[in-house]
């Protein structure tokens, strides 16, 4: 065999594994949207998606094509033609996105993360402000014995939101927002 086929035959089965793995990460994300339909959703606040290893795997696969692509366009070689994804390997990069990526959800119970429900007795305090100018997003904290929840909760949610924090503590050093 050679270098070239196997080679080839690695980054298709890489694609491969990027395409099923991101159908895995829609899939955890429908079924954190089912669960938490009746609750807040909140967002998570990243241009990137929290799962590391999979953005650099993607970046990764990006730059071994796009380096392909080079050497194709030098005359080196065309082992980039026998590439499954050679022309849509740019797509791949959508996959790393966050754009609306739901985090957590806030609900009468508590706070729902990851298969496990945080109770209110455990939440200390949080912590509710602006992030942008024309009041559409709010960045929420929440603090928790433990740990520490970040993400952005949209306007329309904020009267539902204050209500379930009614009796958490806010924090004393925040710019606090009106129940208007």
């Amino acid at each position: 065999m050679h270098i070239d086929f196997l080679f080839t035959l690695l980054l298709n089965i890489l694609s491969c594994l990027i395409l099923i793995w991101s159908f895995y990460n829609e899939h955890k994300q429908f079924r954190i949207f089912k669960k938490s339909k009746k609750n807040v959703q909140v967002y998570n606040p990243s241009f990137l998606i929290p799962d590391k290893k999979f953005t650099l795997t993607v970046l990764s696969y990006v730059v071994i094509v796009t380096t392909l692509w080079i050497l194709l366009i030098f005359g080196l070689t065309d082992i980039v033609y026998k590439h499954w994804f050679a022309y849509v390997f740019p797509i791949m990069l959508t996959t790393i996105f966050s754009g609306g990526k739901i985090n957590y959800s806030i609900g009468e119970d508590g706070v729902f993360h990851a298969k496990t429900v945080i109770p209110w007795e455990d939440v200390v305090y949080y912590q509710l402000t602006e992030t942008d100018p024309f009041h559409t997003k709010f960045s929420l904290d929440i603090h928790t014995k433990h740990q520490v929840f970040r993400g952005v909760v949209h306007a329309d949610s904020k009267k539902k939101l204050l209500m379930l924090l009614r009796n958490v503590p806010t924090s004393g050093n925040a710019d606090e927002i009106t129940t208007e």
